[in-house]
């Protein structure tokens, strides 16, 4: 249901429930209950608008949720050429929790994919990254598979997903550099950086090998 509808519903309710409460209390001639009646009046009306209440706020929080775990929906997929250096950062690798940098890739042609396992978008698309990885890495090529969630969350769902590329992950996202930042507001999002560390192409959506074999053979 949209979250807005639900907003409008809970807000009429409320407002038909005080219009309710002033009619007892016009009736009482006064807040205070002179009868039964009244007070199962009283008590279904104030039960009422505390759901309402309820309802505002967790559909607050699911509102919230949902929009940290953007997905790239068909109509925003899309690229833009970049011609800036990444700033070096540090991340840890999943498979043995060592700490890693960016940097220490340089001098290879880099296709980072920020992505999560909540995303299915960006687990389609690993096949296709795997097989980049397997054919260009003799060419100096290597697929870095980030994303923000926990290490005991990746590792699990690694044990039963094949996946050939470096895999890490942020222990704080506040630490990422401002050119990464909005790739982890919609996923799955990748970058394209040649051998000098200068990202050069922004995509956002997922892709396929065809699609990353064509994006990195100009900086092989």
């Amino acid at each position: 249901m949209n979250v807005q509808i639900l907003y409008a519903g809970a807000l009429v309710l409320i407002a038909v429930t005080l219009a309710l409460l002033y009619v007892l209390r016009v009736r009482a001639g006064s807040w205070k209950p002179t009868d039964a009646v009244h007070r199962v009046g009283y008590g279904l009306a104030f039960g009422v608008i505390a759901c309402s209440i309820g309802v505002i706020v967790l559909g607050s929080r699911a509102n919230f949720e949902i929009s940290q775990h953007a997905i790239a929906g068909p109509d925003e997929i899309l690229e833009m050429d970049l011609r800036q250096s990444v700033e070096n950062f540090e991340f840890k690798l999943v498979d043995d929790n060592r700490p890693s940098t960016f940097e220490s890739y340089k001098g290879k042609v880099v296709i980072l994919n920020l992505w999560a396992t909540w995303c299915a978008p960006c687990l389609m698309e690993i096949p296709d990254l795997n097989q980049i990885q397997r054919e260009y890495e003799d060419q100096g090529v290597v697929v870095i598979s980030i994303s923000d969630e926990d290490r005991a969350t990746l590792t699990e769902f690694e044990r039963s997903l094949n996946l050939e590329t470096v895999s890490g992950y942020f222990e704080i996202t506040g630490k990422i550099p401002a050119l990464l930042e909005a790739g982890f507001d919609i996923r799955p999002t990748s970058y394209i950086v040649d051998r000098d560390g200068v990202a050069r192409k922004y995509i956002l959506g997922a892709r396929d090998y065809n699609y990353f074999k064509r994006a990195i053979e100009p900086y092989l």
